[in-house]
């Protein structure tokens, strides 16, 4: 596969891939929403049948917490891990920015003496908040995806950075 055929075939599941999650979102906020779910429950009342599948219909099928539950309610203070993470994201981006703006080359102060990729492990925290906070399939699949993508950059960088700068 050429590598402008491979870039192309991955701009396209990429915009196929926020299509479907703005068309979740679209149903969900829709009247459609209501038909959704009475054509659905007898979908989810078949899997809260069975103890093997019970969770699912507890936790990412529909969008319902039961916070008599301790466990749930301890999940759902997690929840602020989506903008921790941003928040981290973000103040890890200045200094890389900044160093490669002004020219300093490698970042090894801030975030980046301590963490190899700071911004990777930002992006999967606010993640699995994201995760916490819509509880969906979809972004459960997107969320391992990502976790996947960013290992496949993070040793892509490694094997860049020993070739372009050995002695950092």
């Amino acid at each position: 596969m050429t590598p402008s055929k491979g870039r192309k075939l991955l701009l396209l599941g990429t915009i196929f891939a926020y299509g479907l999650i703005g068309i979740e979102i679209i149903i969900m906020i829709s009247p459609f929403a209501l038909y959704f779910y009475s054509v659905y429950a007898p979908i989810l009342n078949f899997l809260g049948s069975s103890p093997l599948t019970s969770w699912t219909t507890e936790f990412f099928l529909p969008h319902m917490v039961f916070m008599q539950d301790p466990f749930i309610l301890a999940l759902s203070y997690l929840q602020v891990l989506l903008v921790l993470g941003l928040i981290l994201f973000f103040t890890a981006a200045v200094p890389l920015y900044w160093g490669r703006f002004t020219g300093k080359g490698v970042v090894t102060f801030s975030f980046y003496s301590r963490i190899r990729h700071p911004q990777y492990l930002f992006l999967a925290i606010s993640g699995f908040g994201l995760l916490l906070y819509w509880p969906r399939f979809i972004v459960l699949i997107f969320f391992v995806t990502m976790l996947y993508v960013y290992y496949l950059l993070a040793r892509n960088e490694e094997w860049r950075m020993k070739n372009e700068a050995p002695g950092v």
